[in-house]
């Protein structure tokens, strides 16, 4: 069917006459808003940018996930630090036996040789002989037993293991640090994404509306004219006018739908229930020009970019591990010292006063000799894993 360009000439003033009549006549919302952000007159969620921004920051699923990571990645730093205190530990141990452990001195005979020995009334001669000595049952402590061990370890040369571990852990706390920022700065991006899609769909939809209702107006009047007028009007034009309304019609409905569907990511951006009635009441989306250069924008990119600040966070990791490998070829030393108390009612044998409380300090010096190649392995997978990083970094 050849349409009448006539007819879309008018169509096309008629649909710029309404994008204009809407933007220079956009309502301006004068709907109170309480403290909850519901309007008193539609029972909606009136929401602007910076409102949909607070909601988002505060709702958003991704936030909790990274606040986590850095509570772990603290606790790591945490325990990394602990390598420079002392190890303190107490273990108590009761034991109850079947029976008091004990000892047995053998039977044994001591010879006594004869000599002779002098009195005041003369000598007496004693002839040799020989003294028998039965077997002793000795009991060594009571079957009952509490035993108190106290324990203290120091470090005080670890070959750099210590600071390399430290330096990762300080690493990966600032990776979590900027992996929290750029998961702040991707849900402020979203919620601006989804925020103008919003906006700019209700525009389209108010445009298509306005533009609906502007062509039925017409469409009665050509069917006035058709009906009641002089001729000129004819019935090729009347039909011509209804299709071109009709088509009109099904683009708002589209444009409704479309405007849902943006409410509704919308919605699931800002961390809300899916069902939550909400409008948007910004009615422009705004521009603006920034004259920059691109090695100005690159420079800030580096500055700023939270994934380059997470690879060079993971370069000093990579170097941290590498000394970390490097610390096996040198010796540990620390001092230990530790105190043990044994609880026995019995006092004799070997829990005598003396025995009771025992204590020792002492050294500690450990010397790699040979590992199976270990060290030098660990020292090639570090270096491999930087070298790696440093491309990532070149791409």
């Amino acid at each position: 069917m050849k349409v009448n360009p006539l007819w879309w000439g008018i169509f096309g003033i008629i649909f710029f006459s309404a994008s204009v009549t809407l933007a220079a006549e956009a309502p301006q919302n004068s709907s109170k808003i309480d403290g909850k952000g519901l309007s008193e007159k539609q029972n909606l969620m009136q929401l602007d940018l910076d409102r949909c921004l607070d909601i988002a920051w505060k709702n958003n699923q991704r936030r909790p996930a990274s606040q986590y990571s850095l509570e772990a990645a603290e606790a790591q730093h945490k325990q990394a630090l602990s390598a420079y205190w002392p190890k303190l530990s107490v273990k108590s141990i009761y034991t109850q036996l079947d029976e008091s452990p004990n000892f047995i001195f053998p039977a044994k005979t001591i010879p006594v040789p004869g000599q002779t020995i002098t009195t005041p009334l003369g000598p007496i001669t004693v002839p040799s002989g020989s003294v028998n000595v039965p077997a002793q049952n000795v009991k060594l402590m009571d079957k009952h037993n509490l035993l108190t061990s106290t324990s203290v370890n120091y470090p005080l040369f670890t070959g750099g293991l210590r600071s390399s571990k430290i330096k990762q852990a300080k690493a990966g706390n600032e990776a979590t640090k900027q992996e929290i920022r750029r998961t702040d700065l991707l849900v402020g991006y979203d919620t601006r994404r989804m925020f103008y899609g919003a906006v700019l769909a209700k525009q389209l939809y108010q445009i298509g509306q306005d533009t609906l209702d502007r062509l039925t107006v017409t469409l009665e009047l050509t069917e006035n004219l058709y009906k009641r007028g002089s001729g000129k009007v004819k019935k090729t034009d009347y039909l011509r006018n209804k299709v071109a309304v009709e088509g009109v019609r099904t683009l708002v409905a589209q444009l409704s739908g479309s405007m849902e569907l943006a409410k509704a990511a919308l919605v699931n951006t800002l961390g809300l229930d899916y069902n939550a009635p909400i409008e948007v009441i910004s009615t422009e989306i705004p521009y603006q020009r920034f004259r920059v250069h691109l090695d100005e924008l690159v420079a800030t990119s580096y500055r700023f970019n939270p994934d380059w600040a997470k690879l060079k966070a993971g370069l000093e990791a990579a170097e941290a591990k590498i000394a970390e490998a490097r610390s096996g070829h040198f010796p540990k030393v620390m001092l230990t010292g530790s105190f043990n108390n044994i609880a026995n009612s019995f006092r004799e044998g070997i829990v005598t006063p003396e025995n009771r409380n025992a204590w020792a300090l002492g050294a500690m010096v450990e010397f790699p000799l040979f590992e199976g190649f270990l060290t030098q392995n660990k020292i090639r997978e570090a270096r491999a894993n930087l070298n790696k990083l440093e491309q990532d970094k070149l791409n």
